[in-house]
């Protein structure tokens, strides 16, 4: 969907706006965008998107900045950035936030503990095995949400869950489960700081909500909560290691037990 929020801000503070959309706003009734907007198939597609700003006469010089709301046009709009001469998150970080293997690489070789991973490149093909793990959750390796994302607990059931994944899903990560609490930070990073910061906590853990198809529930904490200090250090290491230095972050997932 479209950030209309942004857009009225936008058009109550007079700046221009080239908004490009794709067929889900359409498909799912959202309300359309301002005339002039520009229509793509699939924002996340970099040549469809480029390819409609090359027939809107858009070129580098033409823009001040860049923005998405949709998690998995960032690598996109971090491609887009580097053609337009803007500053921000550039596509070598925004792949960082969006595939789970290589952004738990980055955090464990930051010295952070976090999850063992495998990536499984097409799960229709790869021999599927749980080892070394007994308990592990199987996920896409770049999806959004949880869309299908799952618990699995033996060979039988990982073999059950990939053989009923729908097309085009292919790429997914195998990660040992780690309990504990988890907490969800959403925040704010500007010149390498980390400006603002928030802390939720699930009402009931995701996967269980998921399962039983209920809805997401969240517990923000207040900002008196002493689990703000004990995730802060925790928090901006792992974003040095994915270098995020300006620019918002959603929904990172701090899984350690940390005792608060």
């Amino acid at each position: 969907a479209l950030d209309a929020e942004a857009l009225r801000y936008c058009e109550q503070e007079r700046i221009p706006v080239v908004a490009v959309f794709g067929a889900s706003v359409k498909d799912f009734g959202d309300p359309l965008p301002p005339a002039g907007s520009l229509f793509v198939e699939d924002v996340a597609d970099f040549q469809q998107v480029f390819t409609a700003l090359t027939r809107a006469g858009c070129s580098a010089g033409d823009f001040a900045g860049l923005y998405t709301g949709d998690e998995r046009s960032i690598v996109t709009a971090g491609a887009l950035r580097g053609l337009l001469n803007l500053s921000g998150p550039q596509p070598e970080v925004g792949v960082l936030f969006r595939d789970k293997w290589l952004q738990k690489r980055a955090i464990r070789a930051a010295g952070l503990p976090t999850a063992e991973s495998r990536l499984i490149e097409d799960i229709h093909e790869a021999p599927l095995s749980m080892a070394p793990w007994t308990h592990a959750v199987i996920k896409p390796a770049a999806g959004a949400g949880t869309k299908l994302t799952a618990a699995v607990r033996s060979d039988d059931e990982l073999r059950a869950f990939a053989s009923s994944v729908p097309a085009p899903w292919r790429t997914f990560v195998l990660e040992e489960f780690v309990p504990g609490p988890e907490f969800l930070i959403d925040g704010v990073v500007v010149d390498d700081e980390l400006a603002f910061f928030s802390v939720t906590a699930y009402a009931e853990p995701c996967l269980s909500a998921v399962v039983r198809e209920a809805p997401l529930r969240f517990l923000n904490r207040h900002p008196d909560d002493p689990v703000y200090a004990a995730v802060r250090p925790v928090v901006t290491q792992a974003l040095k290691a994915l270098r995020l230095s300006d620019g918002v972050f959603h929904r990172t997932q701090v899984e350690t037990p940390l005792g608060v």
